[in-house]
């Protein structure tokens, strides 16, 4: 283990081997072949470590040392915390820790707040399901996968010793396919129980995991009778050995109900069963300081057992039990449920009434979260499938879910990313196949189809994928289906596996996408850059060739361009841009030969790219059937529909001339660069065959705001126009004013955005009711001030003197409405509503109060108060302006004299500098020219001196 990972964690179903592998570490440590640093390791049960003890407690009173063990507690406490680095502690099943949370010493040892320096070694079940947050501090954190196909062949030849045998279990496992016991196989304890099972029962084949260990259970049974009570195997359990059984399953029930784990029994609990029920191995002896324990041999042995109890007594607040009420979490029962439904098979209808009931329940409780009713019914499709009556239960669980719906009619489950077991995945094709929406005559009632909503599906094994694609194939009561593509990749959630290749999501594509298909709407989601390329060519399969499909939502998402990683990365090269052209090249090519397709919703980033004015929008300017247009961007950030984009979406608005309607949702179209965005969509708006355009922004600009509403005026096709943002400014409703009283074909107009200025709003009223073809204006106020709406009411009383109306004009409000006289103006405009009929003026009035205006209120005093300082810096300045003449004078004077003056005092200092300068000059002249006039004196002498000489 690195000197950098002290907190490991590894998470894994029953059985999958976890335990054997922290056997493993502490054998080799101990055979001293790994971990030679280390001193001293702690192996520890979790359901040892009480919260009311201390670690070093447990470690002295749960027989984790020898009894001769002569060192004292405080001693080896010193030692471990001078010796941290050369410890470790290894906790098996943490989530069994007694009254594990936050304060308890074992979450403290991971969190680092006790022995940080100490490696500390994890295993759970459902890292989920604990009540501390532990993942966040554990280094490293593990899957435990079990064994792959190879490594299964390799377990089977060796607990057979016969090739024969050997071959008949491979062929057994083979038959077992898309069964759901085919994923079981790859846990260690699955596989030896049922390997087990195959040579001591005749060949018997168990077809779920109940018919697994109900056949071991008989086994042990057998073997017991026949070892120490001498009875043949084939008769049955005697009565005494019987009674200690039910004793046996009502304690394993009640120390479930009592939410105290997987406990540690005492020697009073099972003082009658302890000896019998230890040599059938379904307890064991754990023997300690103080007295001896027991436990059960496995934990899913207990919740068997506690199944048997609950069909023994067959109560129905038992069932009841099983299955949530409200958002209590029931996870503990789960894999009881799944026994019972196993041990009840064709009699399990008060297990599935139960679930009726809770289920209606929920629905009908306004508090109850959609996630809890969603883990209810991904339960009972796994008990659907482990009852072996799967007709029988899908369809009883069909009509729960299709109850009482309304108009509404959406079966949604979101998964949360958790992998779902094959069984869920069976269970619910069961399900879908097993709706009914026909009537009396056996036709298709379109009123009685559902729609179905998987969210956050993603796929572990593609196992049972193709049966829930054949099952909404074939079924005639699926109207609708939403689905992510990103979580059906496998090469994502499991990149090792056989597959990556991803044939499961082709096959379920192709069963959706399939001509018999009766899907008439359908949604995909896909975050392109992580997908692999098998799975992003499978996604066109979907849609391709159902010529059912009327309605096709495609959001697919994708990066703005390539990380700086791409570009240094040598290794791994950038497959965006291949991505990008391979999505747009195959949806293309689908979407032209879809002639009944009549609304079609794309993601507005599939335009941006520059590819996609050849590869995709040509597909769309020249389609036939589609009548709807939907763009969508996404919910936050900026940038994600540039100019290239704009300039695609405005060439499909106005080539395309089979269009109806167009509806725009962005978050802006504002950007840093400069780019005339709105002015360039705005003229694709324009020259649009749609009657009907809808345009929704969460922020818009003034000046942008202003440009598409010239889309009233402009476009003479135009018949319902839609407009919301944040803000409707006063200079936008001025602008649609004169826009509306010229417009000839505007039918209908809605407003959606904060009104704030009633004058403004007033104009656009009167304009909208002297428009002769205009009937319609809806007002969506988020919010309306009260001042504004007291305004519109009063122009509504004034009588139209010039004409009547020749038809009747309705006006919508809606929304809420804040301020003090909120209240009073609500109750003047119900009343005027009444009376304006007589005018040929209906007034719906679905406006109400905000209560809780507070977060509104605040931010209006807030853009008050900025508001008030922009003012006062203004007339700052201003007064700052109106400085007389006579005091700016008198201040340039003083500033001048100062100036004269230091200019003074430098020119007399510097005069007095040049005198002393010239003097020293002069001085230093008169020097040198002493110094030259010696040297010529002694130069002459000495020359004279010379020439006296010579002549002598």
């Amino acid at each position: 283990m690195a000197a950098d990972v002290k907190r490991v964690i590894f998470e894994g179903p029953p059985g999958i081997g976890k335990t054997t592998l922290l056997r493993n570490i502490v054998c080799h440590w101990s055979n001293g072949q790994r971990f030679k640093g280390l001193k001293m390791m702690f192996a520890l049960k979790a359901r040892h470590l009480k919260a009311s003890e201390d670690l070093f407690d447990a470690i002295y009173q749960h027989n984790i040392l020898p009894r001769d063990f002569a060192i004292t507690k405080d001693r080896l406490k010193e030692w471990v915390q001078n010796n941290q680095e050369k410890v470790m502690f290894i906790i098996d099943a943490v989530e069994e820790t007694p009254g594990f949370s936050r304060d308890h010493f074992v979450a403290r040892l991971i969190f680092g707040n006790y022995l940080r320096e100490s490696y500390v070694v994890l295993t759970t079940t459902a890292i989920r399901n604990l009540k501390a947050p532990i993942l966040k501090s554990c280094d490293a954190y593990y899957v435990v996968e079990g064994f792959n196909q190879d490594d299964i062949d390799t377990f089977v030849g060796k607990f057979f010793k016969n090739d024969k045998e050997a071959q008949g279990m491979r062929e057994l496992l083979t038959q077992y396919g898309h069964t759901s016991l085919s994923d079981l196989c790859k846990t260690p304890m699955y596989l030896m129980l049922l390997c087990l099972l195959w040579k001591e029962k005749d060949r018997t084949r168990p077809d779920t995991v109940t018919g697994l260990f109900e056949g071991i259970v008989d086994i042990s049974l057998r073997k017991y009778c026949e070892k120490h009570l001498h009875l043949d195997p084939q008769e049955e359990i005697p009565e005494d050995l019987q009674r200690k059984l039910d004793e046996l399953y009502e304690l394993s029930w009640n120390t479930l109900v009592n939410e105290k784990g997987p406990i540690v029994l005492k020697e009073t609990e099972v003082k009658n069963i302890r000896e019998s029920m230890v040599k059938l191995g379904f307890l064991i002896k754990e023997k300690g300081h103080q007295a001896e324990k027991f436990a059960f041999g496995h934990r899913l042995l207990r919740e068997l057992f506690a199944a048997k109890y609950v069909v023994k007594m067959n109560r129905k607040e038992l069932y009841d039990m099983m299955w949530s009420k409200g958002c209590r979490s029931m996870h503990k029962f789960n894999t009881v449920c799944l026994f019972t439904a196993g041990l009840l098979g064709e009699h399990a209808n008060p297990l599935f009434e139960s679930f009726a009931e809770s289920h209606n329940a929920m629905t009908s409780d306004a508090n109850c979260s959609q996630c809890c009713i969603d883990t209810n019914t991904i339960l009972a499709c796994r008990c659907i499938v482990e009852s072996m009556q799967p007709r029988q239960f899908g369809l009883f669980v069909a009509e729960t879910l299709t109850a009482n719906m309304g108009s509404g009619r959406v079966i949604s489950l979101n998964f949360f990313r958790r992998h779902p077991k094959l069984n869920t995945l069976l269970g619910l094709s069961y399900i879908v196949e097993n709706i009914i929406c026909l009537d009396d005559h056996g036709r298709v009632d379109d009123s009685k189809r559902i729609s179905l909503v998987l969210d956050n599906l993603w796929i572990y094994r593609q196992k049972g994928l193709a049966r829930l694609g054949q099952a909404i194939m074939k079924t005639r009561c699926i109207d609708g289906l939403s689905i992510s593509a990103t979580g059906l990749d496998v090469s994502l959630t499991n990149p090792w596996s056989n597959d990556s290749s991803n044939e499961g999501m082709y096959s379920f594509f192709e069963a959706i996408g399939d001509p018999r298909s009766m899907v008439r709407a359908l949604t995909i989601s896909a975050q392109i850059d992580r997908m692999s390329e098998s799975a992003i060519q499978a996604i066109p399969d979907a849609f391709k060739n159902n010529v059912n499909l009327e309605q096709l939502d495609l959001f697919t998402l994708f990066s703005k361009r390539c990380s700086y990683r791409c570009d240094n990365d040598k290794r791994n090269r950038c497959v965006r841009t291949k991505h990008i052209e391979m999505l747009l090249t195959d949806v293309a090519k689908a979407i032209e030969g879809m002639t009944n397709l009549r609304s079609l919703r794309i993601s507005a980033n599939i335009l941006r790219e520059e590819m996609s004015k050849t590869l995709f929008v040509p597909a769309l300017e020249n389609h036939s059937s589609i009548r709807t247009l939907h763009v969508v961007g996404q919910v936050k950030g900026r940038g994600h529909l540039t100019m290239t984009g704009v300039n695609s979406l405005a060439g499909i608005l106005e080539k395309n001339r089979k269009l109806e309607a167009v509806s725009i949702r962005l978050t802006t179209v504002s950007e840093d660069t400069g780019e005339p965005l709105a002015a360039a969509l705005c003229e694709g708006l324009c020259q649009t065959s749609a009657a009907s355009v809808e345009l929704l922004f969460n922020c818009l600009l003034p000046h942008e705001a202003r440009i598409f509403a010239d889309i009233v005026k402009t476009n003479a096709n135009v018949t319902d126009v839609t407009y919301s943002w944040h803000t409707m400014f006063p200079s936008v409703l001025k602008t649609l004013d004169g826009h509306v009283r010229a417009s000839a074909t505007l039918e209908r107009l809605v407003l959606c955005g904060k009104f704030e200025d009633g004058k403004s709003l007033v104009t656009l009223v009167k304009a909208a009711k002297a428009n002769e073809k205009l009937g319609s204006l809806v007002l969506n106020g988020k919010y309306f001030l009260d001042e504004t709406v007291a305004v519109v009411t009063t122009c509504l009383k004034e009588r139209q003197e010039d004409r009547e109306l020749e038809r009747p004009f309705i006006l919508h409000l809606s929304g809420d409405v804040v301020g003090d006289e909120a209240e009073a103006v609500m109750a003047e405009l119900d009343q005027l509503s009444k009376s304006c009929a007589d005018h040929k003026i209906v007034v719906y009035n679905t406006l109400s109060v905000e209560t809780h205006p507070d977060a509104y209120l605040g931010s209006l005093q807030l853009r008050a108060a900025m508001k008030a300082k922009r003012e006062r810096r203004r007339t700052v300045s201003e007064k700052s302006l109106l400085v007389s003449e006579t005091s700016f004078q008198e201040v340039q004077n003083k500033v001048r004299k100062r100036r004269r003056g230091k200019k003074r005092g430098r020119n007399q200092e510097e005069r007095t500098l040049s005198i002393a300068e010239a003097n020293r000059n002069r001085q230093n002249w008169l020097k040198w020219h002493i110094v030259i006039g010696l040297i010529i004196t002694v130069v002459v002498i000495i020359v004279a001196t010379l020439g006296i000489v010579a002549a002598q």
